[in-house]
């Protein structure tokens, strides 16, 4: 990673590409409510392409490390990560039920609409498109710019930046870790491979468990 590279013209571009799509998914939601996933699905696809077209225009592509020799290495180390971070996810969990008796289950459930076409839906959009939409954005870009002061700033600020877009009703525990654990791959592979295979594996994980405890 070439350390804040991503400039302010990237990041303004990538803004506002990505409110003036936000803004279109709302208004075509309002209208045509039925249609969500599509919409959905189109609108981060969008995102995606705009996003790393700015990085194009203003840069490289090798500020994502996404060249030819970075992303095969960094996709593997991804798996790695995601198969340790889920390991201690594991003995976490089973350490604090027995211990203080306390269930974690209901920080990770997610609800999961009554059907099984928006189910499928939401395997697709939420559990591979939307986190490849999200790493270019959030540790791509704001990461990237960030960078330029430091580690820790990049670190927090684009982890507090995912952790409001995805606030909720209750503690948003799963984004808060999750940013931390992508920009410390991001960071450590020089390489938006690894934080995407990460965030995809474990949008699966919750989606699937949520799935099957739904039945």
């Amino acid at each position: 990673m070439e350390t804040g590279k991503i400039n302010a013209a990237c990041l303004t571009a990538a803004c506002g590409a990505i409110i003036i799509l936000e803004t279109g998914l709302w208004v075509a939601l309002s209208h045509y409510p039925e249609g969500k996933w599509p919409l959905l699905a189109a609108t981060r696809i969008l995102e995606t392409v705009t996003c790393i077209g700015a990085v194009i225009k203003f840069g490289n592509l090798s500020l994502l490390g996404l060249g030819q020799r970075k992303w095969l290495p960094a996709a593997i180390k991804g798996v790695h990560w995601a198969v340790a971070f889920a390991a201690i996810s594991l003995v976490a969990f089973i350490g604090v039920l027995l211990i203080a008796g306390i269930n974690l289950l209901p920080m990770v459930r997610f609800g999961m609409p009554p059907a099984t076409p928006e189910r499928i839906w939401l395997l697709v959009v939420g559990g591979v498109i939307g986190p490849v939409a999200e790493e270019v954005f959030f540790r791509g870009i704001v990461y990237g710019y960030l960078r330029r002061w430091g580690i820790a700033l990049a670190l927090c600020g684009s982890t507090a930046l995912f952790v409001s877009l995805h606030s909720g009703t209750g503690f948003p525990f799963n984004q808060l870790v999750g940013g931390l654990v992508f920009g410390l791959a991001y960071e450590k592979s020089k390489s938006l491979a690894a934080p995407m295979v990460i965030h995809i594996s474990g949008n699966l994980a919750i989606f699937t468990i949520s799935w099957i405890l739904a039945t």
